[in-house]
């Protein structure tokens, strides 16, 4: 009688913080109710955005007004970023104001808008197809993912389950539909009108094995951390140009960001946060793990040493060779990865040869890819311009017969009328095909891999490619010794233009090339008046970026290897030893060359000059893992536990030279330049830890996990190289207890935990004495160097505190079903 007392209260209490925090909190996909709304609410927001994605615009209207957006993230993904200012001004106004003409449709019922895009005019080799989804009961499904198969044609359905999607009447068309908690569906379409029922999959939920930390595996209802998992057949149809955009809107709790909103950057680095930032002053990024080895992803802004841009060491990796994504979000999941846990932990993991005859599996895609003009800044066409110009020119009281613009020899402004847009701007195309090979017998298992990527990006100049290859090779001995050996290496190509905001500061006026068909270095304009009074003619530079782009070098070339030797053995049942060294090897060559054709490689003093430089990488990141692992079942209780040693090491090089004055533009290796400069970096980090676990679980209904980690680093000081980290967490599944009885809430979960984990990624300098050295120094005719920083031996480790508190129901009955989440998580950082 206790007992149900009790588990009354907690039901009780818990429902109502859910509720509470559901209108401000994080909500699944699924987690709200279709409301029928018949009186108009005027929600009004007071907002000042300038440049922001437009989830951020929604995300803040939702902390206003408690108003939820459904969407289905690539809609949103040609949406510039958008400013707006409004005092008080209705919702549906200022989202009037800034989609007006863009297509965009916004759907309200009860607190809940959803978002689509309104269906562009039939084409004659298109129709559309239109109907409802619902589930078991007949109830409409909200946020519905309807995609024809095998393509990236998308759309959601609204608040009353409806969908129409445009399709291509060519060949035969499959629809699949897809929602959180419901079997996933796939229909062949047979007319124009296609009505679907989803039915529950609980067991794809909760029963499903979620890869975790150092080869543990448990089913997502029996964890106490917080992980979520994706497989093969999520990422499959998202685009493969690099791993970390292809989570973007996957996984709760996960956001990517460009580095930065500026419109003039074409290769952004990306920032990932799980569950916001955890830093002021070392790294935010989390940690990438890929088949147990630690991958480099960059500083602390994800920047790559020595490369004037940075390329992504995350766009190396073929995404159809990657079986599932795990994302370790709190203490509990991420402290045993100690120093370097406090962002979070993202693992990877491979795919693996299967016992069976040989699988040959052949994909190619290929797609296109435009910039949405509607989103484009509006600039003014050359009369339009002339026009306004001409008329500011007279109201300042200026004679026309001076105005700088006025035609002449060199340039005809009146007839000129250039779209810049359509000169940095064209149709994208990608290309990918890979070729696998899986298969195994009984003692042997292979996955052999080779993929070609191919992308021609919209703005011109930028060009992708991706060769790579994999072997993952298992084989098991005596029955009791396995040894599994994996080796991936691909080889990257990058073309590199960035025309900055050309594309839209540059008068329409303007044109790039002369009438000769060469490239445009200077514009002709009056720029005052002769003493006799005649217009005074003067030749100014054009900074043509478009003869940079033809004209200048930008390439980069990388070779990025991942190895990993593997051996294992079963000391007696639940019991095993596994011994593992990976390397996470990178090589990076960058080459710009400044051309003496044009600005960005001569000056008006000295004329032709030629500028060209050349960079390298060499990065060499190896870990070795040596660890016991126990799993036992007794009756009603289950122990799990790991003990383990963990070391590794970092290095790398960097090199670069410069040169000027070059004879010709056919000639531009640095040697051959009149004057040559270098530079060199270097820099090495060790690493040493021990770890361990423990988790126990009694019927299926308590749970406790205990972890424990010491880290000692070699870029701290000498008084503090040497840390503790450790987190404890604890679930309690009530729909498992014989009381339980509530027969429309199948799921009642409550989880908490406590921990900390440390940011070691501070750099390899801080703790040290730094110099400086060079001319300015120099002393009795040597070059000297003086102290630049000083010395830390008490720098130490942040030291990031985690605690969440975690509350889980699972509805199915009297409304469709719905899986409602709420989670308390504060996270408190100390250095």
């Amino acid at each position: 009688m206790l007992m149900r007392i009790l588990v009354f209260i907690v039901l009780s209490c818990t429902t109502l913080i859910s509720n509470c925090l559901y209108a401000f909190s994080y909500n699944e996909p699924n987690a709200g109710f279709v409301v029928t709304e018949y009186t108009q609410v005027d929600y009004k927001v007071t907002l000042n955005l300038n440049g922001v994605s437009v989830s951020t615009l929604f995300d803040e209207i939702h902390r206003q007004t408690k108003l939820d957006f459904v969407y289905n993230t690539e809609l949103l993904e040609t949406v510039a970023p958008v400013s707006v200012t409004a005092e008080k001004e209705s919702v549906f106004d200022v989202l009037n104001r800034l989609f007006n003409g863009t297509g965009f449709i916004f759907k309200k019922s009860g607190n809940i808008i959803t978002v689509n895009k309104k269906e562009e005019p039939q084409q004659d080799d298109k129709y559309l197809v239109t109907g409802e989804v619902n589930d078991d009961t007949g109830e409409p499904l909200v946020g519905v993912t309807v995609q024809q198969k095998d393509t990236r044609n998308i759309t959601v359905t609204d608040m009353d389950g409806r969908y129409s999607i445009q399709v291509s009447n060519k060949a035969e068309v499959f629809l699949t539909f897809s929602f959180v908690g419901m079997k996933t569906k796939t229909v062949s379409v047979k007319g124009r009108v296609l009505n679907v029922k989803l039915v529950q999959d609980a067991i794809a939920i909760d029963d499903v094995v979620v890869v975790g930390a150092y080869g543990t595996a448990q089913k997502r209802l029996d964890q106490v951390g917080s992980a979520f998992q994706v497989n093969a057949d999520q990422l499959k149809a998202l685009p493969a140009l690099r791993v970390d955009k292809m989570l973007d809107g996957l996984i709760p709790g996960v956001k990517i960001d460009p580095n930065t909103d500026s419109p003039d950057n074409t290769r952004a680095r990306y920032n990932v946060r799980v569950r916001g930032d955890a830093s002021l002053s070392a790294s935010n990024e989390p940690l990438w793990v890929v088949d147990g080895t630690p991958i480099y992803t960059g500083e602390h802004t994800n920047l790559i040493p020595g490369m004037n841009t940075t390329i992504s060491p995350l766009s190396f990796i073929n995404p159809d060779d990657i079986e599932s994504i795990t994302v370790l979000k709190d203490a509990t999941a991420t402290s045993i990865y100690g120093a370097n846990g406090a962002n979070g932990v993202i693992l990877v993991t491979t795919k693996k040869g299967k016992e069976g005859d040989l699988r040959i599996h052949l994909t190619a895609q290929y797609g296109v890819a435009k910039i949405d003009k509607s989103t484009n800044p509006k600039v003014l066409n050359s009369n339009q311009y002339l026009m306004l110009a001409k008329e500011a020119y007279q109201n300042a009281g200026n004679d026309l017969k001076y105005f700088p613009y006025t035609d002449n020899e060199m340039n005809k402004y009146s007839l000129a009328n250039t779209d810049w847009t359509d000169v940095f701007y064209d149709t994208a195309n990608t290309f990918q095909t890979n070729l696998s090979l899986m298969g195994g017998a009984r003692n042997t298992a292979y996955y052999l891999s080779a993929s070609y990527l191919e992308n021609t990006a919209t703005v011109k100049g930028n060009k992708q490619q991706r060769f790579s290859i994999r072997s993952n090779l298992d084989f098991t001995f005596l029955q009791k010794f396995k040894v599994s050996v994996d080796l991936a290496t691909s080889y990257n190509v990058n073309d590199l233009f960035n025309p900055g905001r050309d594309y839209y500061e540059y008068l329409p006026i303007f044109e790039p090339y002369n009438d000769d068909g060469t490239f445009r270095l200077y514009n002709k304009v009056v720029s005052g008046k002769e003493t006799d009074g005649s217009p005074k003619w003067s030749e100014n530079r054009f900074l043509n970026s478009v003869a940079e782009r033809e004209e200048n070098i930008y390439n980069q070339k990388a070779l990025y290897t991942n190895a990993n030797l593997m051996l294992g053995y079963d000391i007696f049942p639940g019991l095993s030893y596994t011994g593992q060294f990976g390397v996470d090897y990178q090589s990076g060559k960058e080459e710009i060359y400044y051309a003496r054709t044009n600005w960005s490689g001569m000056t008006t003093a000295d004329g032709p000059i030629g500028y060209s430089t050349r960079n390298s990488l060499n990065m060499m990141n190896w870990t070795t893992v040596h660890r016991i692992n126990y799993k036992q079942s007794l009756g009603k209780h289950d122990v799990s536990g790991l003990l383990g040693i963990e070391a590794g090491s970092q290095d790398y090089v960097t090199l670069g030279v410069t040169g000027s004055g070059f004879i010709n533009d056919h000639i531009q290796d640095v040697s051959y330049a009149k004057e040559r400069k270098g530079t060199n970096s270097s820099k090495t980090k060790r690493k040493a830890s021990m770890l361990g676990q423990f988790s126990y679980s009694y019927d299926h209904r308590y749970y406790v996990t205990l972890n424990g980690r010491r880290d000692g680093n070699s870029q701290f000081g000498s008084d503090v190289r040497w840390a503790n980290f450790g987190s404890i967490g604890v679930s309690w599944n009530i729909q498992n207890e014989s009381f339980y009885n509530i027969p429309w809430m199948n799921i009642l979960k409550i989880k908490a935990s406590y921990g900390a984990n440390g940011n070691s990624r501070l750099g390899s300098q801080e703790a040290l004495g730094l110099y400086s050295y060079g001319e300015s120094y120099s002393y009795a005719g040597e070059i000297g160097g003086v102290m630049s920083g000083c010395p830390n031996n008490r720098l130490s480790w942040e030291t990031t505190y985690m605690t969440k508190v975690y509350k889980k129901t699972d509805f199915l009955r009297p409304v469709n079903k719905k899986v409602k989440t709420a989670t308390i998580f504060v996270v408190k950082t100390r250095s």
